[in-house]
């Protein structure tokens, strides 16, 4: 599995009460895909990342900073496209960075503070609806009612992540 930490995360997640089911990581693609019965939601090979980078992190940055090589290779990931991401989540508080040869990534706040919401979204962008069917469809009747089963999955699905704390996803 090339991210054994988010693959723990993630069945934990999806073992606490929601029926989903991981359907597949795939390999090039890196795309996470969470289904249940009214939807299915993709997450970016870019907030897996994220998600992988915070985990690797939090559990090994006890004796000091983390470097971005060490996270690479123990997920065979890109570093520049890593290095990106880990910019993201020090812009959102999750991380911070140190430069120097002592340097790297440590939390910048404690695992129980953090969200797998916050880590998705600071990697993606808010995790919102984006389905506009009456302008698709020039406002045909069953229209809104398509718009209201995607609006409340993925007030579901933020509900969901926001509750899953980094901290009882890596322990």
């Amino acid at each position: 599995m090339l991210f054994p930490h988010m693959g723990k995360m993630l069945e934990k997640l999806l073992a606490s009460g929601q029926r989903c089911a991981i359907l597949g990581m795939l390999q090039h693609n890196h795309t996470v895909v969470l289904r249940d019965r009214n939807m299915t939601q993709r997450i970016s090979r870019a907030a897996g990342y994220g998600l992988a980078a915070v985990a690797y992190v939090a559990k090994n940055s006890k004796d000091g900073p983390v470097m971005s090589m060490e996270i690479a290779k123990a997920y065979d990931l890109p570093l520049a496209f890593l290095l990106k991401i880990m910019q993201q989540m020090v812009m959102a508080n999750i991380l911070m960075s140190k430069r120097g040869p002592r340097g790297g990534f440590t939390m910048a706040r404690p695992a129980k503070d953090i969200s797998m919401l916050e880590i998705i979204e600071a990697a993606d962008g808010p995790f919102v609806q984006m389905l506009e069917m009456a302008e698709i469809t020039h406002e045909a009747p069953f229209a809104k009612g398509i718009e209201q089963v995607c609006h409340e999955a993925i007030n579901k699905a933020r509900d969901r992540f926001q509750k899953a704390r980094l901290s009882r996803l890596i322990s």
